[in-house]
């Protein structure tokens, strides 16, 4: 969604710029802002649903929350980071899909993490959604009364090797550094002039 709606106003952005209405950094935060409001909303809006319906712990929706708007808007400056670094809106979608499912893969939903062999061991380590599953597994089951066997699947999936709070760390850095690359790339990608 937000992909799009870059590479919508990416002509604009391209026009506003060459006739010196306002700068790379203007036009970064400004819509980081208005992006960061409508993320907060849509988070807030899915998480109490979805949380409530799950039955999930009532004294932990924060972290549930805080997990899930850090990895929304660390994917809304990455994908803006690539529109703005690609020329095409076909050329864009071509990246996400595989780096989409690359991360799912490696997050610990289609391969677990134990199983990996030496070689690949380290790869999880940089996918992002990882630490969000990581940290939303972790809320829920460790220290859990209720579940009784909820310490075998964290170490069945490989997760007790990093906190909650590793998590959400890891997610606000990653956050921070696709937000950076945006900036930079709206800043030294010349591609205004294509």
């Amino acid at each position: 969604m937000f992909c799009v709606l870059s590479l919508i106003e990416k002509p604009l952005y391209k026009r506003e710029v060459l006739s010196n209405s306002y700068g790379p950094y203007a036009y970064a935060t400004s819509f980081l802002a208005t992006e960061s409001v409508i993320v907060i909303v849509l988070m807030i809006s899915f998480s109490c649903v979805i949380y409530v319906l799950a039955g999930l712990r009532s004294n932990h929706y924060g972290i549930v929350l805080i997990v899930v708007m850090l990895v929304s808007s660390a994917a809304t400056s990455f994908f803006s980071f690539l529109t703005t670094i690609t020329s095409s809106s076909s050329m864009c979608n071509d990246i996400i899909a595989p780096v989409y499912v690359w991360n799912a893969m490696y997050a610990g939903y289609l391969i677990f993490i134990p199983n990996l062999s030496v070689v690949c061991n380290w790869v999880p380590y940089i996918a992002a959604f990882r630490y969000a599953l990581q940290g939303l597994v972790l809320n829920e089951f460790q220290d859990n009364d209720e579940l009784p066997s909820g310490q075998y699947y964290i170490e069945m999936m490989g997760y007790d090797t990093i906190s909650v709070q590793a998590c959400v760390g890891i997610l606000l850095a990653v956050y921070v550094l696709c937000t950076v690359l945006y900036f930079i790339s709206l800043k030294y990608f010349d591609n205004c002039y294509r």
